[in-house]
């Protein structure tokens, strides 16, 4: 429906974002379910804010891109999940035996929205902008025909909610960097990488004053553990044990099943065949 009046819509767009009167409507709440089987809430904003957002995140990213950390891999252009997981496998290979496997509570929906501001105010200082963004965030969410506030977090589903979930924990992959600790990080998955024991227990407290009291956020505390190698540990949906890296069942049934989906019969039997040998 946008699209249909798209040149219309985006002029009415721009002249409300010129009058001051833009105001961001509630985004949809919509649940996804996760690997092991709960759900994940995301807030899914309207075209018209979507398209908003984006204007404003190609113009504010480059601002942020240059301070954040260089062993952050997640939702950033240039970077990826498989960079971040030769980055693990090349520590283990260096003498790295230990992991601090971080596991942050519900991380998206507790980021406070003072705290998130202030990161954002140390670099944009535009007050049109910085009121578009705390709009957005608490634009609140509508689940059925139901509205609720949000006094904290970001919704997922945004075009800004990554960006924005990069900015506040860049504060802890530099605070861990300064006291001497590797942190490999994707959005708000991380694992510190340590070559002794006490490293690692060592590194569990210093991440535990950062996000906790510096940050304002919450540790899992059964699901952040410190682990060997040879115990093994999940990050970003592989599973690390000794020198090995293995993909869940999940993942390559998904995987094959996928094949299937879109190779002609003659070919499959031969490339679900070089799945499995490899």
């Amino acid at each position: 429906m946008f699209e249909k009046n798209v040149s219309m819509n985006l002029k009415e767009l721009q002249r409300l974002l010129q009058q001051g009167r833009y105001k961001p409507d509630p985004v949809r709440r919509h649940f996804i379910e996760k690997e092991n089987g709960k759900l994940r809430p995301l807030g899914i904003p309207t075209i018209r804010d979507r398209v908003c957002q984006q204007a404003v995140r190609q113009i504010i990213e480059p601002i942020f891109e240059q301070d954040f950390y260089y062993y952050s891999f997640g939702f950033r252009a240039g970077y990826s999940a498989h960079q971040a997981i030769n980055t693990i496998r090349r520590a283990k290979r260096g003498g790295y035996k230990y992991v601090v496997d971080l596991d942050i509570m519900s991380f998206f929906d507790e980021i406070p929205h003072e705290y998130l501001m202030e990161k954002v105010h140390e670099r944009i200082t535009d007050g049109k902008v910085l009121t578009l963004i705390r709009g957005w965030l608490t634009a609140g969410f509508m689940e059925g025909d139901q509205f609720h506030e949000t006094e904290v977090g970001s919704p997922q589903g945004g075009d800004l909610s990554q960006l924005l979930a990069n900015l506040y924990l860049n504060h802890f992959d530099w605070g861990m960097k300064e006291k001497g600790f590797a942190v490999v990080r994707y959005a708000d998955d991380a694992v510190i990488l340590r070559k002794t024991k006490e490293q690692a227990k060592e590194a569990y407290r210093a991440a535990k004053i950062i996000l906790e009291d510096e940050l304002r956020l919450r540790i899992h505390p059964e699901k952040t553990k410190v682990v060997h190698f040879d115990e093994g540990f999940r990050f970003l949906g592989f599973n690390f044990w000794r020198d090995y890296l293995i993909l869940p069942d999940a993942k390559v049934k998904k995987y094959k099943d996928k094949i299937r989906s879109v190779t002609p019969v003659d070919n499959k039997v031969e490339i679900l065949t070089k799945c499995s040998r490899n």
